[in-house]
C-alpha cells in the first residue's frame, strides 16, 4: 500500500506503464474517482487512485490499457437489448486481458498474483459462498480470473458455453457469448420457475448439492404473478426483498437486478475495488497544457521598437521649449559610453570567434573520416611486390548542423541595478554572432503594455479562443524585439543604441530615485511606455517561444536553435483559463495554477510536474524540448552568492553543493545542468558590474598598479571562462 507521500511518484510510473503498453500517444491521466474511463476521442485513459499492492496495481492498469487497445467505442446497448451490462463485461473482460497477454507475455505474472490477491482478500465476495451455486456467469468469471487457484464445476451443457469465451477475439464475439450466456441462464430460470420438487433435477449435469438446493425451493413459485427470487434465504424474505429492492442497484451477494440475472461476482469486485480508491480528502494532480496561440501577435520588430522609442524622444514635452512641460533630453554622454563599449568590445567578439572556429574545427575533425580511392599513387608504385596500400587516400568531413540564436533579456523591475552590464553581456554575443555569421533574434520581456496590438483588437474573441486549463497569457504580453541578424549595420546600430540609451537611464537613475554622480542623466520619463520595467512573466515568454522557435529555425534554415535566456530571478506565478458556470451564465476566468498541478504534453503523452512557479518554468522548458528536439535551452542567472545557492539548493546535492561553492568562490560564476536548461550559468552581478579595463593614477605606487593589473586580469579571465563553455555549446 502505498502513502499520501509516495502516491505522485507511483502515478507517474503506473502512467508510464500504461502508455508504453498502449504502444501509442495515449494520455494517462490519475484522479480521485470511483471507476477507469477512456475517451477514445482524445484518447485519454482515466484512472482512480487505487490504495492497494503494486501486483494489484499493475494488473488493473493492464486491464484498463487492455480496454483502451481493444475494446471499440461502439453503441452496443440495441444488439444486447436485454442482456444485462455486468454479462458483458465478463466476457469483454477474459477477451482483453487474453490479447494483453498474447501482446505482452511479461504480464501474465501480474495477471495471476494480482488475481490471486484480490481472490484471498475476497474482492469477489464467494468466500462464505457455495461457488457450485453460483449462476454460470459467475462460475465463468471466476474461471477466467481465478480458475488456476481452485475448480470450479460446469455441467456438460456449460463447457461449450464457458470454452466460447476464451476464444472469443473479437468484440462482436463477446457480445455474441454475452448473449448466449444469458440465453441459457434465462432458460434454466424458466425450468426451474415451472417445475416442481416431485419433477426432479432442475439443471442438467449439475452437483447433488445444487440440486436439492433447487428442489427446496420450489413449493411456492409466483407472488403478484412474478416469479420468486432464488437464493439460500427462506422463500418469504427472498420474495420481501425482491419487491423492496427492485430497480434498485444490486447487492453483491445477490444474483437478480431489478428481477433480471446479473453478473454478481463482477459487481463484487467493480465495487470492492472502489472502496480502495482514495476519497475527495486526497487532492488528486491537476492537469494544464501550454496554450495554442500565434507568436507573431505576441512579438514586436526592433525596428519598430526603434521607432517607438525615437517618437517618444521627439514628443513635444522633449523639444518644444514653449511647452509647459518641457524637458530636455542630453544623450551625448550615453552616446559616448556606447560608442567607447563598442570599440572596446571588439577585442572580446575576437576572442569569442577565434574560440567558435577553433571548436568548430576541432569537431569536423573528430568528425573527419579517411577512405582509399581507386586512383593509383604514383609515388608508392615502386612499393607494389611488398605493399597493398598504393591508391590515394580521401578526407571526407561530414557537416556540422547549422545553429541559430535567440535571446531573451529580462526587462523586470529587479533588475534594474545591473541591466546596463547585463546588456552588454548581450551586445558581445550579438556582435559576436554577427561576426561568425550566425542567425539570431534578440527580445526582452516584461509584463504587458498592449501598444503592439491593432486598435480593433478585442480581449473577449482573444478570451474566447482561449481552452480551459491552458496557461494563460495575456494577449497584451510582448517579446519585444530589440536587434536581429537580418538588420544592416546602420538598422543595427540605430536599435542597439536606443536600447543602451534606456539602460543606462535605469542604472543612473537608480530606477526609482536621481543619481547625484550623473547629474545630465535624463530621467525615467525618457522611457518610452512600451519599455516600461515590469514583473517577470518567464512562463508566458517560453508559452511564445514555443510557437516561434520552430518559425526561427525555417525562417534561417538552421538545423539547431539554442535559446538563451537572461534572468535575475524565478518566473512571477502563473495562471490557467478557467470556464466558471455562475447564475447569470458561463463566464471565461483565469485562476493561480496549484502546486498539485502537471504540464500534460499530448504529442508524447508525457507528463511534467509544477510544483510552483520555479518548477513551472522547468516543465515548461522540458515541454518545449519534447516538442522541438533540436532546441537547446541555456540559462544566464545573475545575482549575488545567497541568492545563487539558494536557488541551487532546490536542485543540486549537498555533496555536489560544496564542490560548487569552491568553483563560486574562485571565479564567481558556475555553470551545471538544472531546471530544465541544457546548461545553467550562474553568474555574480556585482562581478558583472567589475570594471575589467586597466587604468590607474599617474602617482600610483607599483603595488596599486599591480593590484589594478591582476584585477584587470581576473575580471577578464571570469568572462572568458562563461563565454567559452557557451562558445562550446552552440559550436
Amino acid at each position: 500500500m502505498y502513502t499520501t507521500e509516495q502516491h505522485m511518484s507511483t502515478q507517474e510510473v503506473k502512467g508510464n506503464l500504461a502508455r508504453l503498453l498502449a504502444t501509442e500517444n495515449l494520455t494517462v491521466e490519475h484522479k480521485v474517482c470511483q471507476t477507469a474511463s477512456f475517451d477514445t476521442d482524445k484518447r485519454i485513459l482515466t484512472l482512480p487512485i487505487w490504495n492497494v499492492s503494486d501486483h494489484v496495481y499493475d494488473m488493473l492498469v493492464e486491464h484498463e490499457v487492455g480496454h483502451a487497445l481493444f475494446t471499440p467505442n461502439d453503441d452496443w446497448t440495441e444488439v444486447l437489448k436485454d442482456v444485462p451490462k455486468s454479462f458483458l463485461n465478463v466476457t469483454e473482460d477474459a477477451r482483453i486481458e487474453k490479447l494483453m497477454k498474447r501482446k505482452f507475455p511479461g504480464v501474465n505474472k501480474d495477471f495471476f498474483k494480482g488475481y490471486k490477491e484480490l481472490h484471498e482478500e475476497d474482492f469477489f465476495s464467494v468466500k462464505h459462498e457455495d461457488v457450485t451455486q453460483l449462476h454460470l456467469i459467475d462460475r465463468i468469471n471466476l474461471h477466467y480470473k481465478i480458475g488456476t487457484h481452485f475448480m470450479l464445476p460446469f455441467a456438460d451443457a456449460e463447457i461449450p458455453l464457458r470454452d466460447a469465451v476464451g476464444v472469443a477475439e473479437t468484440f462482436d464475439d463477446a457480445i455474441q457469448c454475452a448473449i448466449d450466456i444469458y440465453n441459457f441462464e434465462k432458460r434454466e430460470q424458466e425450468k426451474e420457475e415451472l417445475q416442481t420438487p416431485q419433477e426432479g433435477n432442475s439443471s442438467v449435469g449439475m452437483t447433488p448439492d445444487s440440486t436439492e438446493s433447487a428442489q427446496g425451493e420450489g413449493e411456492e413459485i409466483e407472488v403478484e404473478g412474478k416469479p420468486k427470487s432464488q437464493g439460500d434465504s427462506d422463500q418469504t424474505e427472498g420474495d420481501e426483498n425482491k419487491e423492496s429492492e427492485e430497480d434498485e442497484a444490486p447487492t453483491p451477494m445477490g444474483g437478480y437486478e431489478g428481477g433480471n440475472l446479473y453478473a454478481k461476482t463482477d459487481v463484487s469486485l467493480e465495487e470492492n475495488l472502489i472502496d480502495t480508491t482514495l476519497n475527495s480528502d486526497y487532492q488528486a494532480p491537476k492537469y494544464i497544457e501550454m496554450p495554442e496561440l500565434d507568436s507573431k501577435s505576441h512579438m514586436t520588430a526592433p525596428e519598430w521598437v526603434a521607432d517607438k522609442c525615437e517618437e517618444w524622444w521627439n514628443a513635444e514635452r522633449f523639444t518644444d521649449k514653449n511647452y509647459e512641460y518641457y524637458t530636455p533630453i542630453d544623450w551625448t554622454w550615453v552616446d559616448a559610453e556606447y560608442t567607447a563599449f563598442k570599440k572596446q568590445i571588439g577585442r572580446e567578439v575576437s576572442y569569442l570567434n577565434k574560440e567558435f572556429e577553433m571548436k568548430k574545427a576541432a569537431t569536423s575533425y573528430a568528425r573527419a573520416s579517411v577512405s582509399r580511392t581507386g586512383v593509383l599513387d604514383t609515388k608508392k608504385l615502386f612499393s607494389y611486390k611488398y605493399n597493398d596500400d598504393i591508391f590515394r587516400k580521401v578526407t571526407r568531413t561530414k557537416d556540422g548542423k547549422s545553429h541559430g540564436l535567440i535571446f531573451i533579456l529580462d526587462w523586470s523591475g529587479s533588475m534594474h541595478e545591473c541591466i546596463l552590464d547585463t546588456y552588454k553581456q548581450l551586445l558581445s554575443l550579438a556582435f559576436f554572432c554577427r561576426k561568425a555569421k550566425i542567425s539570431f533574434e534578440a527580445f526582452l520581456f516584461a509584463s504587458d503594455t498592449g501598444e503592439h496590438l491593432d486598435e480593433d483588437y478585442d480581449d473577449q474573441v482573444y478570451a474566447a479562443k482561449q481552452k480551459d486549463n491552458t496557461i494563460y497569457v495575456p494577449a497584451h504580453q510582448c517579446l519585444q524585439g530589440i536587434f536581429n541578424s537580418t538588420l544592416n549595420n546602420k538598422e543595427f546600430d540605430r536599435c542597439a543604441r536606443n536600447i543602451f540609451r534606456i539602460a543606462s537611464v535605469y542604472v543612473h537613475n537608480r530606477y526609482y530615485g536621481w543619481n547625484s554622480e550623473r547629474p545630465n542623466v535624463p530621467e525615467t520619463t525618457t522611457v518610452p511606455s512600451i519599455l516600461q520595467m515590469g514583473g517577470t512573466p518567464l512562463n508566458e515568454s517560453l508559452c511564445i517561444l514555443n510557437d516561434f522557435i520552430p518559425k526561427f529555425r525555417k525562417q534561417h534554415g538552421v538545423e539547431k536553435v539554442n535559446v538563451a535566456l537572461l534572468t535575475d530571478g524565478e518566473a512571477q506565478w502563473s495562471r490557467r483559463w478557467q470556464t466558471i458556470d455562475y447564475r447569470d451564465g458561463k463566464h471565461r476566468t483565469i485562476t493561480c495554477i496549484e502546486q498539485n498541478t502537471q504540464l500534460r504534453h499530448r504529442k508524447s503523452a508525457q507528463t511534467f510536474k509544477t510544483e510552483g512557479a520555479y518548477r513551472l518554468t522547468e516543465a515548461v522548458l522540458r515541454y518545449c524540448k519534447a516538442t522541438h528536439p533540436y532546441v537547446n535551452f541555456l540559462g544566464f542567472r545573475l545575482g549575488n552568492t545567497r541568492d545563487i545557492f539558494y536557488t541551487l539548493d532546490r536542485y543540486v546535492d549537498s555533496d555536489k553543493i560544496e564542490k560548487m561553492r569552491k568553483v563560486w568562490k574562485k571565479n564567481r560564476a558556475v555553470s551545471c545542468k538544472v531546471a530544465g536548461y541544457d546548461e545553467h550559468y550562474f553568474l555574480c552581478t556585482k562581478s558583472m558590474n567589475a570594471d575589467s579595463s586597466f587604468e590607474v593614477d599617474e602617482e600610483a605606487t607599483n603595488a596599486e598598479i599591480k593590484k589594478a593589473f591582476q584585477k584587470s586580469l581576473k575580471v577578464k579571465a571570469n568572462n572568458k571562462s562563461i563565454l567559452s563553455s557557451f562558445i562550446k555549446q552552440i559550436a
